[in-house]
């Protein structure tokens, strides 16, 4: 289990958990969860204890907050009900699921409809998923890592191997150090916020 996964906030500029995707997912046959409510917690430690291949828990210090696509199959990505006229979808992991749906209910405000996925698992990736939403040309990853080696660029390769006419654009960390602040001030500044997913999504629609 990787505590203290992401942002920490004020426990210092070195206790973020910025690099633990981009490292680990490399690893042959890890499976790499990053779960967004307690069930889905529960759910890949109860995994874990007879998993045959090494597992890798991440989580944030804050606690998670229960919602609507909560993931019933650890390995199956969950993802909003689709009405047909989505103009994006956004790959988000851990807290970050949260934050894209809040960017939901903004885009939604503003006459515009997206898909949001839950990657409960982040390796293996949920190949299924991404062929179901081959159809949307626009996909946003968000993640509370870096996004050199993260999901960002995992998804981004997937795409350009596979599909054709899909613009993948990236929310997450920079290619730089944290400074110290709050949560709070760290999404801001990394332009992690559900604004700025929402933003994303406004300026490509």
């Amino acid at each position: 289990c990787i505590d203290r996964a992401g942002i920490s906030g004020r426990d210092g500029e070195t206790h973020n958990g910025q690099f633990d995707i981009a490292f680990l997912q490399h690893i042959p046959n890890i499976a790499l969860f990053a779960p967004s409510t307690i069930g889905e917690f529960f759910d890949v430690l109860d995994y874990s204890a007879t998993a045959s291949t090494p597992v890798a828990i991440r989580y944030g210090k804050a606690r998670p907050h229960d919602h609507s696509i909560e993931c019933k199959s650890i390995f199956s990505w969950n993802y909003t009900i689709l009405k047909g006229n989505e103009k994006a979808v956004v790959f988000a992991c851990g807290p970050m699921v949260n934050s894209a749906l809040e960017a939901a209910e903004l885009c939604r405000a503003n006459g515009i409809e997206i898909a949001v996925v839950n990657m409960l698992c982040i390796k293996p990736i949920d190949t299924n998923t991404l062929e179901e939403l081959k159809h949307i040309k626009l996909w946003i990853t968000a993640e509370d890592g870096c996004i050199t080696g993260g999901i960002g660029s995992t998804i981004s390769s997937y795409a350009a191997q596979n599909f054709t006419g899909i613009k993948v654009k990236h929310i997450g960390i920079p290619d730089n150090f944290v400074v110290h602040g709050s949560i709070e001030e760290i999404y801001e500044l990394c332009g992690m916020t559900a604004k700025n997913i929402y933003d994303s999504v406004a300026k490509e629609v």
